[in-house]
């Protein structure tokens, strides 16, 4: 067992870092504290990250810097080694796959016109395409024969989600940012919506950062859980490392109001 942890400890070691920021700091006008304060990580590649904390804690702020949605006051961001100020914030945004809760489908497009959207910029060729969004309509549990002709006022809310979650996917983007996607969801859509995609991230072996203020969410999908509040990092690490040894006392509370004491499974 001990040389079996110590092989695991290696290849984590060994992994390349996907996302770094460096002392980011960003305070909007108007508001009376930093959004980001003095914010330092460092996220392996293939980790999928929740980030976790209270409304306007700064969940969201930190994940639209990262395709340059948003520009830091001060310091640095890297994705991949590579510094995102010296990127052409469009072409970053097409590396990078991006879902909010508002899904964003164009109404006057069907669903593979949708999905088609970053292949027809990239000039793929028209076959190539039509294989993919059928394969990302199964990847995300939709029969491209039904669904590929219809239009978005034509679906579910849990299915529009899931065009969604397609089109971001579908050229492949080493880093995948996920704002709130299911919050508008019902239960039941959700829970099936979270369980495909931990799927998709386990079979593709990419970077996932996945806000949400759904602590039993956070604990689901994430490998790693970031908990931010008032700008700052609280902590960084696995769900059993933070329901064991929480760094603070808000992260005690925030484990409190979901019922969810030390050695409590989720």
């Amino acid at each position: 067992m001990l040389r079996e942890n110590s092989t695991k400890a290696s290849k984590n070691k060994d992994r390349k870092i996907a996302v770094e920021l460096i002392h980011v700091e960003k305070q909007f006008p108007g508001m009376t504290g930093p959004a980001l304060d003095d914010v330092n990580i460092r996220i392996a590649e293939g980790e999928f990250v929740t980030v976790l904390g209270s409304s306007g804690c700064g969940k969201t702020t930190l994940i639209k810097m990262l395709n340059r949605l948003c520009e830091p006051d001060r310091g640095d961001i890297l994705l991949f080694g590579e510094n995102i100020r010296e990127q052409n914030p469009v072409l970053l945004r097409r590396k990078t796959g991006y879902v909010i809760q508002q899904v964003g489908l164009f109404p006057h497009m069907t669903v593979k016109e949708n999905i088609s959207t970053i292949p027809k910029i990239l000039k793929w060729e028209k076959k190539k395409t039509e294989q993919k969004v059928d394969e990302m309509l199964r990847l995300v549990a939709l029969e491209p024969e039904e669904y590929r002709n219809r239009y978005p006022a034509q679906l579910s809310g849990g299915q529009q989600q899931r065009v969604g979650i397609a089109r971001a996917l579908i050229a492949d983007p080493p880093l995948m940012l996920l704002d709130e996607p299911f919050g508008a969801i019902d239960a039941i859509n959700r829970e099936i919506l979270q369980t495909e995609l931990k799927k998709i991230q386990e079979q593709s072996g990419r970077t996932y950062l996945f806000v949400t203020h759904d602590i039993r969410e956070a604990w689901k999908l994430g490998t790693k859980v970031l908990v931010m509040n008032q700008g700052k990092i609280l902590q960084f690490a696995s769900p059993q490392e933070i329901q064991a040894h929480p760094a603070d006392e808000f992260v005690e509370e925030l484990l409190r109001t979901a019922d969810m004491g030390k050695g409590e499974n989720v």
